[in-house]
């Protein structure tokens, strides 16, 4: 027995063991390397040959070297009146669409967790418009909000709503492409919402029936404590959505009529492309992921105070 043990503390404290030991230890390091490289080449090097372009004064159609200006794009940007226009509207997208979407989410999700004949299949097909790309989403609210033959028009005046088609896409730009953008994405937010509405257990809603609770008093004081840490992320992830929103609106309106659903991810296409400045497209485009990375943090933040104050 002796014997074995001394074998053993030898065999531990040979160079080739503790070399061995050591592999083991940084090998899953060793797996990821080929894909640090990845994102390194990918995305690493484009941010930082963006950010150098965003300090010069690089246009896409000039054949002169770009020249280093320092802080000028960032300045230039803070005083054109279209940027802080676009930046505006880009809040409006956000308060007003994230949150209506929210509330619409939730009831779907409140209706969608009720156990009844047919839910799985209904719970199936509440998807189906978040899986439609948002291109072809833009494409279908063009039509739908027509004034000539869309089928807002049509049914509106088909009930005696309206006495004559409206012009959805020029008098209330904004709020069509809310109502577009509402359609494909709040399934996903429902979606994420039930899964927590599923999680809660029955055995709460049980004993607080026991206790004389009804289904508001229930509400408030079972289902949205439970949720709240889920409802935070959901919000978060939403916010973090609305800053680079382009693809419904750059469809449905171009960013027009008079710029007036112009948000930031079309301007930085109308200045860095059609206008071809680049640099200050990209010092846009930086400025758009300082914006992500404060909400992020406040995300971080949020939900920090939330754990902390549950234990």
């Amino acid at each position: 027995m002796m014997y074995e043990q001394i074998q053993r503390r030898a065999g531990a404290a040979s160079p080739l063991h503790r070399l061995s030991r050591q592999w083991e230890r940084y090998f899953h390091y060793a797996l990821l390397l080929p894909l640090i490289v990845a994102l390194a080449v990918l995305i690493g090097f484009p941010l930082l040959y963006g950010l150098y372009y965003s300090f010069t004064n690089y246009r896409l159609l000039s054949a002169d070297a770009p020249r280093w200006i320092g802080l000028d794009n960032y300045v230039r940007l803070f005083g054109d009146a279209d940027f802080r226009a676009a930046a505006w509207h880009t809040a409006i997208f956000g308060l007003f669409g994230i949150h209506l979407e929210f509330v619409i989410a939730f009831g779907l999700a409140l209706l969608l967790a009720r156990q009844v004949r047919g839910i799985g299949l209904l719970r199936t097909l509440y998807l189906i418009p978040y899986m439609v790309g948002g291109v072809l989403v833009g494409f279908q609210y063009r039509w739908f909000f027509n004034d000539q033959f869309g089928l807002a028009n049509n049914f509106l005046v088909g009930l005696g709503v309206i006495d004559s088609p409206i012009a959805w896409l020029v008098r209330y730009p904004m709020a069509s492409v809310i109502a577009a953008s509402i359609w494909h994405t709040a399934p996903f937010t429902a979606m994420l919402l039930l899964a927590g509405l599923l999680a809660i257990p029955d055995e709460l809603y049980e004993a607080s029936a026991i206790d004389g609770a009804g289904r508001v008093q229930q509400f408030c004081f079972v289902t949205l404590p439970m949720l709240l840490p889920l409802i935070v992320l959901v919000l978060t992830l939403r916010y973090l959505a609305v800053p680079p929103v382009f693809d419904h609106i750059m469809v449905m309106t171009g960013g027009g009529p008079a710029l007036q659903t112009d948000v930031l991810m079309t301007y930085i296409v109308r200045t860095a492309v059609q206008k071809g400045l680049f640099g200050r497209g990209a010092a846009a485009s930086y400025l758009l992921l300082l914006i992500q990375m404060l909400l992020l943090v406040w995300q971080l933040r949020v939900i920090q105070r939330l754990r902390h104050g549950g234990s």
